[in-house]
């Protein structure tokens, strides 16, 4: 029976500087440890009865085809808004379908570790410059931070309707961003909390949840935030909790 361990699980943060601290031969030994687990997963779906595979188990609140619709509906001084927020890269967006079996698949196929995703005998590592030039987000720049003083995020608590839960309903910043013709602070915020959930992070929930407050209360400074390093390690993150379950 192996025992589980008491020492305390290492953030995602800790887990890259290790990685980033080993020697290329002690990482080769991790990568064909994942090409092995991952030509073993290959293995393992092909048995899989298509009658137990049927049901879909991949969760996510994304709403491309309102993130689309939003985009294309901005006024020329909130579309101008948006690209000095640094965000400017989202405008193009096109796809409005998630191919969820597509996803689960390269889920089941990537390291968080490592970042690398093992496809058709190749292992690319998944960097920020790769999400700098897939969304176009700034990949320079200040840390994303979540925390800070609950004291100066009341007015914005405010604003955007924080529920008894401690999150902002979707729909809110939707309709804000939507029911809006102008370009302030109030937009800015709104269009950047939707957008994140809706697109770059989504989860399973219905709202966004309180702490994203402390990354956009000084809008001033959102397009100095390095925000494709964010999306990079909260995809890592996510991706390790689905995969351990």
């Amino acid at each position: 029976m192996t025992k589980k361990s008491s020492s305390k699980r290492m953030s995602m943060s800790e887990i890259r500087a290790k990685w980033k601290a080993l020697g290329d031969k002690a990482k080769q030994k991790y990568i064909e440890k994942a090409k092995l687990s991952s030509e073993a997963y290959k293995e393992q779906k092909v048995k899989v009865d298509p009658q137990e595979n049927s049901k879909e188990t991949f969760i996510t609140r994304t709403q491309l085809k309102t993130a689309c619709d939003i985009i294309r509906n901005l006024e020329p001084q909130q579309v101008e808004s948006v690209k000095a927020m640094g965000f400017g890269g989202l405008l193009r967006l096109k796809c409005t379908r998630l191919d969820r079996k597509l996803c689960e698949q390269l889920v089941s196929k990537f390291d968080p570790v490592s970042l690398c995703l093992y496809v058709h005998g190749k292992s690319p590592i998944i960097t920020l410059l790769d999400v700098h030039h897939i969304l176009g987000l700034p990949c320079e720049g200040k840390r994303v931070i979540l925390k800070g003083n609950i004291s100066e995020i009341p007015p914005l608590c405010e604003t955007h309707c924080v529920g008894a839960q401690g999150s902002i309903p979707l729909r809110h910043l939707e309709n804000h961003v939507r029911n809006t013709e102008d370009n302030d602070d109030n937009f800015k915020v709104a269009f950047v909390l939707f957008i994140m959930w809706a697109v770059l992070c989504p989860t399973s929930e219905l709202g966004v949840n309180r702490p994203f407050l402390h990354a956009v209360k000084d809008v001033s400074s959102i397009s100095e935030l390095n925000w494709s390093q964010f999306v990079l390690d909260f995809l890592a993150k996510g991706i390790q909790k689905y995969q351990d379950g």
